[in-house]
C-alpha cells in the first residue's frame, strides 16, 4: 500500500535527534537472507532520517528488537 507524504508543519520539526523515532515491520520476502530472515524491522529518526535495519525470521520478534535498540539508544 502507497501512501501519500506525511507534510510536517513548523511545529511538529524535531529539533533534536532521536526525539521521533518511526518503526516498520516488513516480511515474508521471497528469498532468505543469508542469516536465513525472510522478514525485517526498521527504526528511523525522523531528524536525521538515519535508519537501523534488524533482520528477524520471526515477527515475533520485535518486541525484543525494540528493547534491544531501545537499549542502545
Amino acid at each position: 500500500v502507497q501512501r501519500l507524504p506525511y507534510n510536517k508543519t513548523k511545529n511538529e520539526q524535531n529539533i533534536y535527534l532521536l526525539d521521533k523515532i518511526h518503526s516498520d515491520v516488513c516480511g515474508q520476502m521471497k528469498v532468505n537472507s543469508l542469516g536465513g530472515s525472510r522478514d525485517f524491522v526498521t527504526f528511523i529518526d525522523d531528524k536525521s532520517n538515519f535508519t537501523w535495519v534488524y533482520m528477524i525470521k520471526q515477527k515475533n520478534e520485535v518486541l525484543e528488537i525494540f528493547k534491544t535498540f531501545h537499549k542502545m539508544i
